[in-house]
């Protein structure tokens, strides 16, 4: 008789970079800024998603915001001097 074995491993991978946006952009408007213009940020976050280490597990830790735990795929904005944050 034989038997089938199956595993599954969930692994993530994390990664952030940090651009420079227009001082005059009022901060309820800088996750609409983001996404309107992803050429200053999506290229970048990519390269180094892609050089990032795996890392076992889903990836929501404590002290980082991701906050959807079905999602395969979640990018957020953090911008500490006005202390707000949000989805793209």
């Amino acid at each position: 008789m034989k038997v089938i074995i199956l595993q599954r491993a969930v692994y993530n991978k994390t990664a952030e970079i940090e651009i420079s946006i227009p001082n005059d952009i009022n901060k309820d408007d800088i996750q609409q800024y983001l996404s309107n213009n992803e050429e200053l940020w999506y290229g970048n976050l990519e390269c180094k998603t892609v050089d990032a280490e795996l890392d076992n597990g889903l990836g929501m830790y404590p002290n980082q915001n991701w906050t959807d735990t079905s999602a395969e795929f979640e990018v957020r904005f953090e911008c500490d001097e006005l202390k707000i944050g949000g989805h793209l």
